[in-house]
């Protein structure tokens, strides 16, 4: 049988753990950000900005049909999180929180314990 101590020792030892996996969840997203982001201005090539693409179709540079692609991967250029990633650090955090709130009761049980001694 595993003593109270042994129980606070793997909660919070579990606790260190769900704060690791969501940094490491967090750093994932981050770098598929980062290599969308990539991806997207090596096709987009001479367009820096959604202006630029404007003006090239403004002046017949471009078809009505490219602009419209080149918007759409500008748009993807931008910040953006899928949803598995929120879904990913909503489900973590709420774990986090239910454990730290666990830690918390117990603690405050052991000591309720050690005062009516």
């Amino acid at each position: 049988m595993k003593s109270k101590s042994d129980e606070r020792i793997l909660r919070e030892w579990w606790i260190k753990q769900l704060s690791d996996l969501t940094g490491k969840v967090m750093r994932e997203e981050e770098r598929r950000q980062i290599r969308e982001q990539q991806k997207a201005r090596k096709i987009m090539g001479e367009y820096e900005s959604e202006r630029d693409i404007e003006d090239a179709y403004a002046y017949g540079m471009i078809t009505e049909r490219k602009r419209d692609m080149l918007i759409r991967m500008w748009e993807q250029t931008e910040p953006n999180e899928s949803e598995l990633y929120r879904m990913k650090i909503e489900l973590l955090q709420e774990l986090y929180k239910e454990q730290k709130e666990i830690l918390k009761q117990e603690t405050q049980f052991e000591e309720s314990q050690t005062e009516r001694r």
